[in-house]
């Protein structure tokens, strides 16, 4: 429980949250765990009535200290086991009305799964302690435990998770809580032994913990009731102390699953079942970058981004060695057999019984590398990406040229719409009537900057056409997603890896205004959800300043800013590590 500000996730957390929530989707038997932001989610429903100390992976050190990253891990171990051994729907059924109920009621579920993990799973006992222990400093340091209500739910929390573990409470604490804990037990000793007998009973374990939050509810009104008859400043202590536990307890829980700015639910996508539609692809084009500039303005734009390249004196060999060196793939290229070690050879298993001297019943196989591997790049063409065009010829020319030194396979796409606000399939909904939820109500462009086919230095004249203004229009993310997507999947390659580049949510005016705000925001993540299960393409989201979380669970972030194009191609694909 800390007030301290979100720091934006750093390479080295995403990697620790990236390895851990891949640990914790094994734990969990759930493909679909990960985490957006600071917040985890199974699939697009974020994890709901998580604990205090569990409720978020916000890194509160600005220093990567192992402490933090350890009780990160711990968080995240523990977001598994309770979906393992808690019944949701059980739980949200049960939950009290008031903020201070529902904060115990949510601890006291979470402590109990914490409390029932298996001997084997040693390595999930310790990081959870470990987080318990380093949430707990947190309180105490962020100054909850300055009001006598912050002192008292504390402590009650300390004591439950003693007493279901089966632990002392440690000594820097023990002293700290010593006159509450003495104040309180009376009270609550029944409710605590109660529990303690029924924590691998959920059902049972859930009504032993309603009468321990109405018996807290009861000790906090008397407390608070004392306090008006004293007056000062305890009052408003404990009524800020219970806006900040009203935070904590319910957060962003909204009939909405993702309650942010630029998502939500689309109640016209749901009641088709998730069945995406388009009123007419009659207008839809796929189309040559090159073909939509003049061929003078083009070759003026292409020198533009020559001179520009020349200006930054970008090494696209190491940055080609560096590429080949993360995509590898490795294969059998051979197999050598009678050694003394390695697996042991079936075909040998009659000499070994004829000839027990001989040692040399064992082969190896011998691995070699390749670039076994076809990338896609991605990018939208909206209108809000036109601001960084100068900056992405600059970035995608690189990579064009590394990639090609490299010899890995690659194109490079776009995707915008025709028009603004519609173009000819709008119109031809409106001669038709109009009828009610049309779907996508635009006419498409898929824009090919270069193809698997075309050579990367024919097709460097094309990367000069993103510094054309007017390619950039509107954006319908999800069938782009799906084009690029079918592309790749018609290559032999045995790696196949997407990158998407964009800023934030998909965007078509006539879309959204006649079905609703959300209709191409749901559709982008049900495609990339049947995408990631598949698992025959790799889909990674490049915010342009921007955390594409809520869409990608692999994502990374760009400075748009930075002027070290070699330094950005490194970060890109750093995250194929």
């Amino acid at each position: 429980m800390s007030n301290t500000t979100s720091q934006p996730i750093t390479p080295l957390q995403k990697r620790l949250l990236d390895s851990s929530v891949a640990v914790a989707r094994a734990i969990s038997h759930d493909a679909n765990l990960n985490y957006r932001g600071h917040r985890l989610y199974q699939g697009n429903q974020p994890c709901y009535f998580l604990a205090a100390h569990v409720n978020d992976l916000t890194f509160h050190s600005r220093h990567n200290h192992a402490a933090d990253h350890a009780s990160t891990r711990g968080k995240i171990d523990s977001a598994a086991i309770r979906i393992l051994f808690s019944d949701r729907e059980l739980h949200r059924s049960l939950r009290p009305d008031s903020e201070i109920e529902r904060l115990l009621f949510d601890f006291c579920e979470q402590v109990r799964v914490e409390s029932i993990v298996p001997n084997h799973l040693q390595g999930v006992i310790n990081s959870t302690r470990l987080n318990f222990h380093h949430w707990s400093q947190l309180y105490h340091q962020n100054g909850f435990t300055e009001s006598k209500l912050g002192i008292l739910l504390f402590t009650l929390m300390q004591v439950l998770y003693s007493r279901l573990h089966g632990l002392a409470v440690p000594e820097a604490i023990a002293d700290s809580i010593e006159a509450t804990r003495a104040g309180i037990a009376p009270a609550i000793g029944h409710a605590l032994k109660a529990l303690r007998e029924s924590k691998t009973d959920q059902p049972n374990f859930a009504q032993h913990s309603l009468v321990l939050c109405q018996l807290t509810s009861e000790l906090v009104n008397a407390e608070m009731s004392n306090e008006e008859e004293d007056g000062g400043d305890a009052i408003e202590e404990d009524t800020k102390l219970l806006s900040k536990l009203a935070l904590f307890v319910d957060g962003d829980i909204e009939d909405n699953p993702v309650a942010t700015d630029i998502t939500g639910v689309s109640r016209v996508f749901q009641e088709d079942h998730s069945q995406y539609q388009i009123y007419t692809a009659e207008f839809d084009k796929v189309i040559l970058a090159e073909s939509m500039v003049r061929q003078a303005l083009l070759q003026e734009l292409r020198q533009q981004i020559t001179d520009d390249a020349s200006r930054l004196h970008i090494n696209a060999r190491r940055l080609a060695a560096f590429i080949s060196n993360i995509v590898k793939v490795s294969e059998i290229k051979g197999v050598r057999d009678r050694l003394e070690e390695g697996i042991i050879d079936g075909k040998t298993l009659p000499s070994i019984v004829t000839s027990p001297q001989n040692t040399q019943v064992f082969y190896q196989a011998e691995f070699s590398t390749t670039n076994d591997c076809a990338i896609s790049i991605l990018m939208d063409c909206s209108g809000s990406m036109q601001q960084y065009a100068h900056q992405l010829s600059l970035l995608f020319d690189t990579l064009l040229k590394s990639l090609g030194l490299a010899g890995i396979p690659h194109e490079i796409l776009g995707f915008t719409t025709g028009k603004w606000n519609g173009g000819q399939a709008y119109k031809q909904w409106l001669k038709q009537g109009q009828p009610a939820h049309p779907g996508r109500l635009n006419e498409v462009r898929h824009i090919l900057f270069k193809d698997f086919n075309t050579p990367w230095r024919k097709a460097r004249l094309a990367i000069a056409a993103l510094r054309k203004a007017d390619i950039y229009k509107e954006g319908i993310d999800g069938e782009a997603i799906q084009f690029a997507s079918q592309r790749l999947k018609s290559r032999p390659e045995k790696r196949k890896i997407l990158f998407v580049f964009s800023d934030g949510c998909p965007m078509d005016t006539a879309t959204s205004t006649a079905n609703d705000q959300f209709y191409l925001d749901n559709h982008l993540k049900h495609v990339i959800e049947i995408e990631q299960q598949s698992a025959e393409i790799e889909i990674y989201g490049v915010g342009m300043g921007i955390d594409l979380s809520t869409y990608y669970r692999k994502n990374l972030t760009i400075d748009v800013r930075e002027s070290c194009i070699f330094s950005v191609c490194r970060h890109i694909f750093s995250a194929l590590r």
